[in-house]
């Protein structure tokens, strides 16, 4: 009877234990700075894929392009922003875009909303992002150009990787009804993205459809300072699909981010304190 009784409170405490570090990897990710600086980060990558995959299927795409962005990130107030360097081009036209995003207490979600312009055409976007569970993102985005409305939506999933954060998931977008290809929506999108102290580099594959005959791929890379934020800078590189001899230069960026990676836990091993201090940005902490 006994051992009925250890057996039945070992399970229900490994259940306590179980529900205990869920709560537990929630919280360290929100909170690994005493602030929101990988949520807000995360966010703020997701929305500057949005715009990438609006101009891409909007517009079509250019080969070779890389577009210069400022940015700022504010951990505190759990907000971002970012515009388009002036004097750049975009199918031989000047091209504008500038991003907004803040976090809504009341309601619970990231909002966002941009706009941009490439020679005659404006467009606006806005939409909301919202983190749920273990955690993922829900994307959703409306863009308006024309009279016509488009939709990016998507569903990421964080998932701590090797020492530095990283999140998969999916990206969709659908056409507007009045548009020249009707509003079939177009993905998923693959897409994939790995962050380490304010360093990321997140990548969209788009392959062959009516919206983008080629293909592409979409990447962004950039940092912003960690962990209290302020102004940072990227680069949103937009690429048609190459042969396989002529491959991105993603790849070797994504290892020099891994490395990066793999010496930080090997710093955390060595010196556990000192990381642990440097990870929350708080003095013995």
């Amino acid at each position: 009877m006994s051992l009925e009784l250890d057996r039945g409170s070992v399970l229900a405490l490994a259940l306590v234990l179980v529900v205990a570090f869920s709560i537990l990897a929630r919280a360290s990710f929100v909170h690994a700075t005493s602030t929101y600086f990988e949520e807000v980060l995360e966010t703020m990558m997701s929305t500057q894929m949005v715009d990438g995959l609006s101009i891409v299927h909007i517009f079509a795409p250019q080969s070779a392009t890389t577009l210069h962005f400022t940015s700022n990130l504010d951990p505190v107030a759990r907000s971002f922003s970012y515009s388009l360097l002036p004097g750049q081009l975009y199918q031989g036209q000047s091209i504008s875009l500038s991003t907004n995003g803040s976090f809504d207490s009341i309601l619970g979600i990231y909002g966002h909303a941009t706009s941009g312009q490439i020679g005659p055409q404006t467009w606006s976007a806005g939409g909301t992002i919202r983190w749920v569970g273990d955690p993922t993102r829900q994307v959703h985005t409306t863009v308006m150009i024309d009279g016509n409305i488009f939709h990016v939506t998507g569903s990421l999933e964080f998932e701590p990787s090797s020492g530095a954060g990283r999140s998969t998931g999916m990206f969709t977008f659908t056409g507007s009804p009045s548009g020249p290809r009707g509003a079939d929506p177009f993905g998923p999108y693959p897409g994939t993205d790995a962050f380490l102290l304010g360093q990321w580099e997140y990548t969209v594959q788009v392959p062959p459809n009516p919206l983008v005959p080629d293909g592409v791929v979409l990447f962004s890379r950039g940092n912003v300072p960690f962990p209290n934020g302020g102004p940072g800078n990227f680069e949103v590189h937009i690429a048609l699909v190459p042969e396989p001899s002529t491959p991105l230069p993603l790849g070797s960026s994504l290892a020099g981010l891994g490395g990066f990676a793999w010496r930080w836990q090997r710093r955390k091993q060595s010196h556990p304190a000192e990381s642990r201090r440097s990870l929350k940005g708080q003095p013995g902490a």
